[in-house]
């Protein structure tokens, strides 16, 4: 059994050892390239804290509606927290955690324009659509429609007159998938860019997670990337439109082994994260930091900006590091998110 174990280290060594050489020799045949030099002079921004009347707890996500600044919290009674930015007051709490009426297991606060609330439940595959006056006043969530989607989705975003795009976790070669205006799935669509170091399907889906969001007056979908530092424009029908790989070009460290997957330790880097509609602009929290699972360093530091065609405007550098942050753009203030030392929200004017 020892001798076995051996031969098995001796295996996964050099594996280890053809993967690097692969990645090496990488490269996106079919991306542009660009680099932190091609933003120009990087802005730097200073965080000033923002104090409010009542406790933050530990929110894990915020979002900026109007004036209101709703945070979304963990292991409390209710999920979102909301307070009024103006005057740092709270104004209430809104949605319950659990399986009951009106209450949710995994709600995902999802952009609109309209005059409603819409929140997905994942686990259950249902967007909420809720009244929206009565949401950010705190009061008793109100449900005037709800949406059951056939697929299991994550990161959904809604095209008007069209229906929804979302990630999907399909071993099909396709990352996204087309619902219409009642949940239906119209097709998939979104091809894996090619690398010669993810071989298998699961390695794909593993090594190409992502997050977007959509603006559809300027017919475009942003997708920005976690485990490389790739961004891709589409049109709102997911037909791509340009690739690009920036600002520091490394690749997915990921490989399956049976059915597990495994990272190259020392290897895998944190990419993109969080990208925020701001009219014409995208905003996205950039690492380039070396992942380490034993004491993880979620923190980023980098905001760069982009036009919904991918053209590189901005890159700014935040003086204290931020893991989740909302834009309000007609003030000029970025609020930011951080647990160090405990949690609170700083804003930072650009």
């Amino acid at each position: 059994m020892e001798k076995k174990n051996k031969s098995i280290y001796i295996l996964t060594s050099i594996l280890f050892a053809l993967l690097s050489s692969c990645q090496g020799n990488e490269k996106y045949a079919d991306a542009e390239y660009f680099s932190f030099s091609d933003f120009g002079a990087a802005v730097s921004l200073k965080g000033d804290s923002v104090g409010f009347d009542d406790i933050l707890l530990k929110p894990v996500k915020i979002h900026l509606v109007d004036s209101f600044l709703i945070m979304k919290n963990r292991n409390t009674e209710y999920a979102y927290y909301i307070f009024n930015i103006l005057s740092k007051k709270k104004i209430g709490e809104c949605v319950s955690f659990g399986i009951g009426p009106n209450e949710m297991i995994d709600p995902r606060f999802i952009p609109s324009t309209d005059d409603n609330v819409w929140i997905y439940d994942k686990n259950r595959k249902i967007l909420n659509i809720c009244d929206r006056q009565k949401f950010l006043r705190g009061e008793d969530m109100e449900i005037n429609k709800t949406i059951e989607f056939e697929d299991f989705c994550d990161n959904i975003v809604f095209i008007p007159q069209k229906g929804f795009i979302a990630s999907v976790f399909n071993l099909n070669n396709k990352r996204f998938g087309l619902f219409n205006l009642d949940g239906d799935t119209i097709c998939y669509k979104g091809v894996y860019p090619k690398l010669s170091s993810l071989q298998t399907n699961i390695e794909q889906v593993e090594g190409f997670i992502n997050e977007f969001t959509a603006n559809v007056e300027e017919n475009r979908v942003f997708v920005s990337y976690k485990r490389t530092d790739l961004i891709e424009c589409y049109d709102t029908d997911m037909n791509l439109i340009r690739r690009m790989h920036g600002p520091e070009h490394f690749f997915p460290e990921i490989h399956q082994v049976v059915d597990r997957i495994k990272t190259n330790k020392g290897a895998e880097r944190d990419a993109y994260s969080f990208p925020l509609s701001v009219g014409k602009k995208v905003f996205v929290l950039y690492s380039g930091k070396v992942f380490n699972p034993k004491n993880h360093d979620y923190l980023k530091d980098k905001i760069l900006v982009f036009d919904w065609n991918g053209n590189l405007l901005q890159c700014y550098q935040l003086d204290t590091p931020i893991f989740d942050f909302a834009v309000d753009e007609k003030s000029g203030i970025i609020y930011g998110l951080t647990d160090k030392p405990e949690s609170h929200i700083l804003q930072f004017k650009f």
